[in-house]
């Protein structure tokens, strides 16, 4: 019988889904839907699940096939547990034991940040992987991941990639984590839409402010 597993990014806007078969890490097939916009510490992984089960269907697998489900995190976290997620309704949240009420407890969980996974994979499929590499994500908000002598740095609380909340501006206004001055606050997505309505009271523009997507922008 053979097996497979699953790659879920869940994004503060966007939660995206890839089916591979083992042991080649073949994919089968990706899938993508909107991020609920409330009772995250429910909702995100009662989805997560139904498009699992989705998906199975549609490419005629039991759930006995599924050996583990890989899971992308838009915040810092270690072993499993988040204690305050920004672009998530998520506070003190155990994400094994979330996705273990909804699956069947043979089926392995991983989790980990969504940028060091990021950072990691793109580093593996490198013909000669980097022993020390940066890597950025751009989307709703700013990540990172760093990589040194071929390990991910986590730090200790796993934020030690979250370079989206370096300081590189003096203002006021806070940013999702707390802070104020961080670079998600200029290069996120809810910034550059902040941004272009700003500046949409000083200028006149073409596009549709009521439906204004990121994409628009550029």
């Amino acid at each position: 019988m053979e097996k497979y597993v699953y790659g879920v990014d869940i994004g503060g806007t966007n939660i995206k889904y890839g089916l591979f078969s083992l042991p080649k890490m073949e994919l089968i097939q990706k899938y993508e839907n909107s991020t609920p916009v409330s009772n995250h510490e429910t909702s995100i992984f009662m989805l997560v699940v139904d498009t699992i089960n989705s998906m199975n269907k549609k490419n005629n697998i039991d759930i006995s096939q599924i050996e583990g489900v890989g899971i992308a995190v838009p915040c810092p976290v270690k072993n499993g547990y988040v204690e305050k997620c920004p672009n998530l309704k998520w506070e003190k949240l155990d994400i094994y034991s979330s996705m273990n009420k909804y699956l069947p407890s043979k089926i392995k969980i991983a989790v980990s940040n969504d940028a060091n996974i990021a950072a990691y994979g793109e580093n593996q499929i490198l013909d000669i992987p980097h022993k020390n590499a940066i890597f950025y994500t751009l989307g709703t908000g700013v990540g990172g991941g760093i990589i040194i002598d071929g390990e991910i740095l986590e730090g200790r609380t796993g934020a030690g990639g979250e370079i989206g909340h370096m300081h590189v501006f003096e203002g006021t206004e806070p940013c999702s984590c707390g802070l104020s001055g961080c670079l998600e606050q200029v290069c996120g997505t809810a910034a550059i839409l902040k941004q272009s309505r700003d500046l949409s009271l000083k200028y006149p523009t073409q596009l549709n402010l009521e439906k204004l997507t990121v994409k628009d922008v550029f």
